[in-house]
This record gives C-alpha cells, sequence and structure tokens, in this order.
C-alpha cells in the first residue's frame, strides 16, 4: 500500500497533522525513498542506510543543517536487483566495528564490506547463512546485532511463520534466533512468536542483555478487536548461548498458536501444556498487549528528560491494519519500560507518542497518508522514523522553543490514495458536465 500525496507537500502534512508531546518537534529528513523499511547508521551517523520491499538499499548521507535540524539533499541506490538474490531484500544492520553492512532476505543473510558507500559490488559480498525457510508467508528478517558473547558477534534473526494460524512444533519457524557469526550456529532464544518484526535491547544498560523487547504481530480472522498484538520480553537473554538450550534452559515459549495475548485461546488450535492466562513453564504472557490488527514493527528503547518523568519507554512503529473495517494503528506508541518485573501489564503503560498519520476521518483507508515501520535513535537523542507509505524518512527531536501545539487540522480534505482521488475527480467532473447539460 503506497500513498500518492495530492497537493499537499509531505512538509506541510508533517507541521499540521502530525501531534507529539510537548516540546517535540518533526522534520521531513528525505523522500522518494520507495517502500522504506529497515534503518541503520554507520559509524559517525553520515549514512542512514534504508532497506526497501523493492529489492533495493539505499545510503542516504546525512547533514546537520541547523543546530536542530538533519537533513539529506540525495539518496543513493547502492543495491538493487542482484544478480543471484531471488528473493526480496527486507533487513538489514550496520557494524560500525568492521565498517560492514549485514543484509536478509527471505532465506539468507549476507554480508558486504569494503565499499565506498556508493556502490555494492557483488564481488563483496560474503554468503552469512543461506539455510532459513524460503517460504513467504512473515519470512521478513529485522535484523539486529548483538554486543560480544563469549567473546562471538551474533544477529538477533526472526523465523516468521508461513500461514495465518499452524502448528509449529518440530518446524523452524515461530522463532527468534542469535545466530554466531564466527561459527553459523543457530540458537533459540524464542519460541511460539507468530510474526516478530522488530527488537530491541537498552544500549545504554550496565548490562544490555538483562531485557530484550520485541513485537509480535498476532493472527488475523479472530475479530476487528482480538487478538491483541504484544510486546514481549526475554529476559538475560545471553544465557542460552552460554548455557546451551538443554532442559533446564529451554527458551520461553509466547503461546502462538494456542494462546494470544495474555489470555486468549486460539479458536482452532489447543494445547493442555499451554494454559493461557497463567505464566508456566511452557508459556510466557505479553509485557503489553498492543491494539489488535495493529501491525507493530521496529522499535527502540528511549529515555529522555522530557518525556515519560525521565523514565524509560519502548518507542514502538505501528504500520497500522490492512483488513480491519475500520483501521487502527498507524502511529508510534510507548510503553512504559521503567519497571523490572516481566509480569503482564495493564494499558496504562500503553500511550501514543506520534500520531496524525491519517485524515480526521478515521473510517477508511483512503484517509491514510503514511505508515511508520521502523525507529531509531540517533547520538543526540533524536528519533529517526521510516515511513514505507510516502517513502520518506523523518526526525524527531526535542526543540524548547517548540510549545508542542499543532494546528487542528481542517473539517475538509482530499483523500490521498491516489486511485481513491481520481476516481473521485472524475466523478466530479462527470457530474459538473451533467448539470451543464441539463440547465
Amino acid at each position: 500500500m503506497t500513498f500518492v500525496i495530492a497537493d499537499t507537500s509531505v512538509e506541510q502534512l508533517l507541521a499540521q497533522r502530525v501531534r507529539l508531546p510537548s516540546g517535540f518537534t518533526i522534520q521531513l529528513v528525505a523522500k522518494d525513498i520507495e517502500r522504506a523499511r529497515q534503518m541503520a547508521l554507520n559509524r559517525d551517523e553520515s549514512i542512514l542506510f534504508v532497506s526497501t520491499l523493492r529489492n533495493k538499499i539505499y545510503a542516504i548521507p546525512l547533514q546537520k543543517t541547523s543546530p536542530n535540524e538533519t537533513k539529506s539533499t540525495r539518496v543513493e541506490t547502492i543495491l538493487e536487483n542482484e544478480p543471484n538474490i531471488s528473493t526480496e531484500l527486507s533487513g538489514l544492520d550496520y557494524d560500525i566495528e568492521e565498517d560492514a553492512l549485514y543484509v536478509s532476505t527471505f532465506c539468507c543473510i549476507y554480508k558486504y564490506t569494503n565499499f565506498n558507500n556508493t556502490t555494492l559490488q557483488p564481488s563483496q559480498r560474503e554468503d552469512v547463512y543461506t539455510q532459513f525457510s524460503s517460504e513467504e508467508g512473515h519470512g521478513k528478517k529485522y535484523l539486529r546485532l548483538t554486543p560480544s558473547i563469549n567473546g562471538d558477534k551474533h544477529l538477533l534473526v526472526p523465523q516468521g511463520v508461513p500461514c495465518n494460524t499452524c502448528p509449529t512444533l518440530g518446524t523452524s519457524h515461530g522463532k527468534i534466533f542469535l545466530l554466531n557469526l564466527r561459527t553459523k550456529q543457530l540458537t533459540t532464544i524464542a519460541d511460539g512468536v507468530r510474526n516478530s518484526v522488530g527488537f530491541a535491547y537498552d544500549r545504554n544498560a550496565s548490562n544490555p542483555f538483562e531485557r530484550l523487547f520485541f513485537t509480535d504481530n498476532n493472527r488475523d480472522h479472530m475479530g476487528d478487536d482480538n487478538p491483541p498484538c504484544e510486546l514481549n520480553l526475554i529476559e538475560n537473554w545471553d544465557r542460552f548461548v552460554a548455557q546451551g538450550n538443554n532442559i533446564n534452559n529451554t527458551p520461553p515459549h509466547y503461546g502462538f498458536p494456542y494462546c494470544h495475548g495474555d489470555n486468549i485461546p486460539d479458536d482452532g488450535f489447543s494445547n493442555p501444556n499451554y494454559q493461557c492466562g497463567l505464566d508456566n513453564i511452557n508459556y510466557t504472557r505479553p509485557y503489553q498487549n498492543l491494539p489488535a490488527h495493529s501491525a507493530p514493527l521496529g522499535l527502540t528503547v528511549y529515555q529522555h528528560p522530557k518525556l515519560n518523568n525521565g523514565s524509560k519507554v519502548v518507542l514502538i512503529a505501528e504500520h497500522g491494519s490492512w483488513n480491519r473495517p475500520t483501521p487502527i494503528g498507524y502511529k508510534i506508541s510507548m510503553v512504559d519500560i521503567s519497571e523490572t518485573s516481566s509480569k503482564f501489564s495493564s494499558n496504562g503503560k500503553y500511550q501514543e507518542f506520534a500520531t496524525g498519520f491519517v485524515y480526521p476521518d478515521y473510517s477508511t483507508y483512503d484517509n491514510v497518508w503514511a505508515r511508520p515501520v521502523d525507529v531509531l535513535v540517533m547520538q543526540d537523542n533524536s528519533i529517526l522514523v521510516s515511513d514505507d507509505g510516502v517513502g520518506a524518512i523523518y526526525r524527531i527531536y526535542y526543540n524548547e522553543k517548540a510549545d508542542g501545539q499543532i494546528p487542528t487540522p481542517e473539517t475538509s480534505y482530499q483523500p490521498q490514495n491516489g486511485v481513491a482521488s481520481f476516481w473521485r475527480t472524475a466523478t466530479a467532473v462527470l457530474c459538473v458536465v451533467l448539470v451543464t447539460l441539463f440547465l
């Protein structure tokens, strides 16, 4: 779903529509990035790498244009339709120690080194791992490099399920792995995960392995408001590598396909070992329920003295629903993570952070103009946001001079979906012609 912004610039939409906590401001960094997805920064944050759903990787040079603003003057395509990569690209991450870019497809992970940020030649590619399932159902692989574990670098890699709902026991689906980049060994750290397209750990914590948060998109066709999507938590997530997956160190299971949210049994699959609503050896409840069908994707741990009383939050890009009669999502939400307990928490911890990516009449998909995908924190504590609806990168930052008040949007508007706008315009012209003929 790509949107055409007709008669309104992206800058105007950001200024007129997007609501943020008081003092926070949003700016356009770059546009014309078709289906922008996951982001990663190089060592000095002069280059932003962006994956897409169009078999392209972009490099976007960043330049500080004022004390508060960072922009880009161009967008470079550094990888496109490379030979021998037959499935679509999806995730990436950048290793600042090796100046290496990791890229994922459904089946494989590749590594690029010694490139000049303008061209990636196939001869510079290393096949890191090529044994993942190539089934495309929920096979897109968000990537995240981890701190060293036992002296080895690892990548966090999800393997979603190839279905809306299906059994996964005995398969490689429905899991999150740690991939050892030296030995190429996979270690399962989470099971019972339907479709995770984002995870984050606290890079500033004294122990970054203490908590790993990840999103999960739950199944369809159980109603408009069920089952909820999820923010989940894995505690001490390096222990699986240190000790191995033995009987006393079984990876936590998050319920799929038997349990959804904190207490909702599946209407087609059941298993007496998975008691919904109860934390037990076989089932781990979510850290936080998220709105059903909101499609939570990328996330990041964030802390700012002017947000949430200075306590840490997880910021979540809600990509938005695709088949719900009334759209939901299309925003950046936040969940308070200041409490260290892993027990299920009430919705009081869930709040909106950035809204307004839809027009006031929020009843049809014609009125959606942006779809957040990923969020990434820069060294200056500003937040980058990728949007695959418009095809753009935004930056959110705190500005003491900003009062946080956005003008009330006008009540009249034109839906911005290109096809819908065309037919509305054509219908209006036809009506004028008919009225003229009969008067």
